[in-house]
């Protein structure tokens, strides 16, 4: 990938910026700030609007679209996995012991990511998710959030480091 990029943008003012360290850090950061996230089938969505359709639309939709539901099989509901990085996430602080966490709703359509509170949160209280999974151990979620930087200070860490 870095190959095809500098194809695509390289500019010698910039060299250093190609290098294989900084573009392995750049694709470091965003593995550790993105959201993994699965979006339905936009070809699902498509027939199953063709079944909502009324009478002569119906039949003149599945005329045309018939060849290709029988072309496709049962692929034609895969679901279309990958990560994003959501600006307002990568923000967010951590907690072993969060208060909201983000994730890709099936309703949004959009492209959107959402923060939902997973308890009660209060006025002043910062909003925080779990960059890791909570459940581990106290010593393999130090170990993971090694790789963000840092050492996780949290109620429940501290709870447990004691």
């Amino acid at each position: 990938s870095l190959q095809l990029l500098k194809e695509a943008i390289f500019d010698k003012e910039c060299a250093p910026l190609f290098s294989l360290e900084i573009y392995g850090n750049i694709i470091g950061m965003f593995e550790l700030n993105n959201l993994d996230l699965v979006v339905a089938s936009p070809v699902e969505d498509y027939f199953l609007y063709i079944d909502d359709l009324q009478n002569e639309k119906k039949e003149h939709a599945e005329r045309i679209t018939r060849p290709f539901l029988d072309a496709l099989g049962d692929e034609y509901s895969v679901c279309c996995q990958g990560s994003a990085f959501f600006p307002l996430q990568s923000c967010m602080n951590h907690s072993c012991h969060p208060n909201a966490k983000a994730f890709k709703r099936e309703e949004d359509r959009d492209g959107q990511a959402a923060i939902i509170a997973v308890r009660s949160i209060g006025k002043e209280e910062e909003i925080t998710i779990s960059y890791i999974d909570e459940d581990l151990p106290f010593k393999d979620r130090q170990a993971l959030l090694a790789d963000y930087g840092f050492e996780c200070r949290c109620c429940k860490c501290l709870e447990e480091e004691s």
